[in-house]
């Protein structure tokens, strides 16, 4: 009887010691649960220190789902290596030297990766002055002397809102009209050290801001090119685009160097290389679209154009008249209360009546009036509601 007792003791020692290693897996199992996160949508998953950072910094909204695997990659600015995780917006570095810092986990300097050429040659990327309207408030216009770039409204305030310098880095653009590569479609954008800023007006606030997919970028051009899909294109010279448009029918813009204005472009038009995108009055079309209208055009290009290849380039503009203010300059040209800013392009206003004749000059790059896209020292019919495409940020009088 004796020897039943503690085996029976014994038994329910091993079954409690038993039970107890159960409730230790499955805690453990639980909080490795928790500290990972598998996301369907692209097959990836999330990680301790990557996790809580995307967590607690916008999650989906500013950094978009993983694609990758957390794996290490050398840093392209430093030359170290980390361990680094691609998501659609950014790239996320694990920084060990910062252990027990709010930086031990850093976005990549993405922007500056993409815009390496753009930074020495773009315009848009170039040291800016600074931009000050007196109808609005100091507040609402910074200047940042580390980057000699301006960032101003609904940019500045979308920068301050969610991380600022921290997340997104300095401005090394000025806000500007480009291709969003993902859709094909033009946006007023600015680029910062390490994010991509777009306007979007067809959305409602506070999505009328979105960040560029760079990570998504970057990663499938890398993709493209290791698999041979994305084949070179050659030197872009002056016959390439007196082939395609006709010879004098196409002049560049002197503050865009992967564009050129066509005058005329005709129905039935076929997007193809080295174009990349056209923007019509009447629509917009990507590469391999054909167009289904008759009027004037911005042609995007896959490479850069010569300047020396741009025949319509006007002069320099002396840094005289170059600095003198713009609403000074559209009074003088067009006539006070005859124009006004468009409040969707920071480049662009409205003539409410054109003179006759109008050549245009500096500050103007090229004018819209009825389907058609005037260049540089272009004769234009004067008339009502022509848009001017300017040199400069738009101040209204």
């Amino acid at each position: 009887m004796k020897h039943n007792t503690n085996y029976i003791r014994w038994s329910s020692s091993l079954t409690l010691l038993l039970f107890l290693l159960l409730i230790a897996i499955t805690a453990n199992s639980t909080l490795a649960a928790e500290e990972s996160q598998y996301f369907p949508q692209t097959g990836h998953t999330v990680s301790g220190k990557f996790l809580d950072y995307w967590n607690s910094n916008g999650g989906l909204a500013t950094y978009g789902y993983p694609i990758t695997d957390a794996q290490m990659e050398t840093d392209p600015e430093t030359g170290k290596t980390f361990l680094t995780q691609w998501f659609e917006r950014h790239r996320l570095e694990l920084h060990p030297e910062n252990a027990g810092t709010k930086f031990e986990v850093l976005t990549g300097l993405l922007g500056k990766e993409i815009n390496r050429t753009k930074l020495a040659t773009d315009p848009d990327f170039q040291k800016a002055t600074q931009l000050y309207d007196p109808t609005f408030s100091k507040d609402q216009q910074w200047f940042f002397t580390e980057t000699s770039h301006n960032l101003r409204f609904g940019f500045l305030k979308y920068w301050q809102d969610n991380g600022g310098l921290e997340r997104f880095g300095y401005p090394i653009s000025e806000e500007h009209r480009e291709v969003d590569p993902e859709t094909g479609k033009t946006f007023m954008m600015q680029w910062f050290e390490r994010a991509r800023f777009e306007y979007h007006p067809e959305n409602q606030k506070p999505f009328d801001i979105l960040l560029g997919l760079l990570g998504k970028q970057i990663k499938s051009s890398k993709s493209s090119s290791a698999v041979g899909t994305v084949t070179p294109q050659p030197n872009l010279n002056k016959s390439d685009l007196d082939t395609l448009f006709g010879a004098g029918n196409w002049f560049c813009f002197p503050d865009r160097l992967n564009g050129v204005g066509v005058r005329r472009l005709e129905a039935g038009f076929k997007v193809r290389a080295p174009l990349s995108y056209i923007d019509m009055w009447t629509g917009s079309y990507k590469e391999g679209d054909t167009t289904v209208t008759t009027a004037g055009a911005t042609a995007f290009l896959q490479r850069i154009l010569p300047k020396s290849e741009c025949p319509y380039l006007p002069p320099p503009v002396p840094a005289s008249v170059a600095q003198t203010p713009i609403q000074s300059q559209l009074n003088t040209i067009f006539g006070t209360g005859n124009w006004y800013c468009l409040p969707d392009y920071a480049t662009s206003a409205i003539v409410k009546k054109l003179p006759a004749n109008y050549i245009v000059q500096y500050p103007v790059i090229s004018v819209d009036k009825d389907g058609l896209k005037y260049g540089p020292n272009d004769s234009v019919l004067g008339g009502n509601n022509a848009t001017l495409w300017l040199y400069k940020t738009c101040q209204n009088p």
